[in-house]
């Protein structure tokens, strides 16, 4: 087999010049030339078939996915960050608190009180519960975008399990439910994004 300097066409031993572009070919490739430009030539082959399945992964959508996992993971820091905070403040309001009313208004088991500090320390207990909401938001968000981006077939399988209990056979996607899902992983993945920038703006209670 020979090699075309110009085009990369493949020629046989015989030819003198190529076939396609009628540069002149060289000498016929070693065996171990041979070797590699058939296993380029299959990893070719195998990346197409890959890109053809249903639930291809690409690049891009992989690195997606590990990003949702290491936020997944910020998420459960913030949220025990701001658990742990709010307890403290917690401990700070006066123990007969009953509730708040107003600006500095304390309602408490002996009456009602003016009391600045109090009103303060709900105000950031108020902050933490917001963020924390986001929090949680957030990471099932960006769990499930995990599991879209990077495991489509586990979901698939989920999706189509009561099928699979009651008839035989593997069904098969439609392009309606590929479009559709890919659609949602990327909406959950922007709906996680954004309520982990929320969650995090409880940092500034902490600050």
């Amino acid at each position: 087999m020979k090699l075309c300097p110009k085009c990369g066409a493949h020629q046989s031993d015989d030819r003198s010049t190529c076939i396609d572009c009628g540069t002149m070919l060289g000498k016929p490739l070693t065996e171990a030339e041979k070797r590699a430009v058939n296993e380029e030539i299959s990893d070719t082959l195998h990346g197409m078939s890959e890109r053809t399945e249903e639930f291809y992964v690409s690049p891009a959508e992989r690195v997606i996915g590990i990003v949702s996992i290491v936020l997944s993971v910020l998420m459960v820091i913030l949220l025990n960050v701001y658990s742990m905070e709010k307890n403290a403040l917690e401990a700070q309001l006066p123990e007969n608190l009953i509730g708040s009313f107003g600006d500095h208004v304390i309602i408490t088991g002996e009456g009602i009180v003016n009391d600045a500090y109090a009103d303060s320390v709900l105000d950031q207990i108020d902050a933490l519960d917001h963020a924390m909401t986001y929090c949680l938001i957030a990471l099932v968000c960006l769990i499930f975008s995990a599991l879209l981006f990077l495991v489509p077939k586990v979901m698939w399988f989920f999706d189509t399990l009561r099928y699979r209990m009651w008839f035989d056979g593997d069904p098969s996607p439609s392009d309606y439910y590929l479009v559709t899902t890919k659609i949602l992983k990327y909406a959950v993945y922007v709906i996680g994004l954004f309520c982990g920038i929320g969650a995090m703006m409880g940092l500034m209670v902490l600050l």
